[in-house]
């Protein structure tokens, strides 16, 4: 137990899911096995301090910590700083990273009007989009070429898709804004096609090609949707809520089949492991936990009552069961 952590801010599998990776604000770091629960502890002073932010690559290799506006990269294995950005002037906030699905390149975003792109391996700026928009969620594309940016310009909430050779624009949505608490998620389908966006208790989902929404809707109950992630197969969609809990959806059928409860608190973060089969979860209470994931198969339609109710029987793995590890 780390009962230091302020939370649980970020988690990753490992590149081969045998370990599970968890950071949290303070960006003390600790390795799980997954077979065995079997904890390590990694980077106990990642930021010296604490109170800033933390993420980390997609294979769990890498942890980006920010304070104030400089951003440090440091390998998770043996604790070594691979480089140290200063982001903008001394009045610049870093308040939202994240990495590319190779891990190879990082984008930054806060109290500033733009969102800044970096090499990891290096710190050198690497792109620049988004001027005259503060960014609430980013996410790249899976093939790394285009960002998606949700964010306010003018007061008005949207999403923009920009390409990041040419650093331009490719498309732009308005988002309905209707009482909701200004909470934003985004994230690409492994193929790059669609886009899931989330804009309060709502998720809408808009077709890359057309850089139109489509006519489906996702509503979820008892709270507001703080994070998003597809399965590697594109074929479920996890979001995590400010409800303390986490719902598994059928993508094609837009019914929930799996509701994850048990946190005493908003949930933060979700992240599939590479095959798949299980889930990961990030939460304000200093827990992480690890479930194991019913899947949908192309002989079984998964359907289930809308969110909040009962898990309905799937035929392939048990219904979702979680490991609490609370401080990890």
């Amino acid at each position: 137990m780390l009962d230091d952590l302020e939370s649980a801010r970020a988690v990753a599998f490992s590149a081969d899911g045998a370990a599970l990776i968890v950071a949290g604000d303070s960006g003390i770091t600790r390795r799980w096995e997954t077979a065995t629960r079997r904890a390590t502890m990694l980077l106990p002073d990642a930021v010296p301090g604490g109170g800033g932010h933390a993420v980390l690559s997609p294979d769990g290799r890498t942890l980006a910590t920010s304070t104030m506006n400089k951003i440090r990269l440091t390998e998770v294995a043996t604790g070594t700083t691979i480089a140290q950005i200063t982001v903008g002037n001394i009045l610049e906030t870093v308040s939202l990273m994240v990495f590319s699905p190779d891990g190879r390149s990082l984008a930054s975003a806060g109290s500033g009007d733009r969102v800044r792109g970096w090499e990891v391996a290096t710190g050198k700026q690497t792109f620049t989009v988004g001027r005259g928009v503060t960014a609430s969620a980013v996410a790249f594309s899976p093939d790394g070429t285009q960002l998606a940016i949700v964010g306010a310009s003018g007061g008005d909430p949207g999403l923009r898709l920009w390409n990041l050779t040419t650093s331009t624009p490719v498309s732009g949505l308005a988002l309905e804004h209707d009482g909701y608490s200004g909470r934003y998620a985004v994230a690409f389908s492994p193929d790059g096609r669609t886009l899931a966006v989330t804009a309060g208790n709502k998720v809408r989902f808009m077709d890359v090609g057309l850089g139109q929404l489509t006519p489906v809707t996702l509503s979820i109950r008892g709270g507001d949707v703080t994070d998003l992630a597809y399965a590697p197969d594109g074929r479920v969609l996890a979001t995590a809520t400010t409800g303390t809990a986490a719902y598994l959806w059928d993508v094609a059928g837009g019914t929930t089949f799996a509701t994850l409860r048990g946190y005493d608190g908003s949930v933060r973060e979700v992240v599939f492991s590479p095959d798949g089969h299980r889930l990961a979860t990030a939460g304000s209470d200093r827990t992480a936990r690890l479930w194991s994931v019913p899947c949908v198969t192309p002989d079984v339609s998964a359907t289930g009552p809308s969110a909040g109710g009962p898990v309905p029987p799937v035929s392939c793995r048990p219904a979702a069961t979680g490991r609490n590890d609370r401080g990890a």
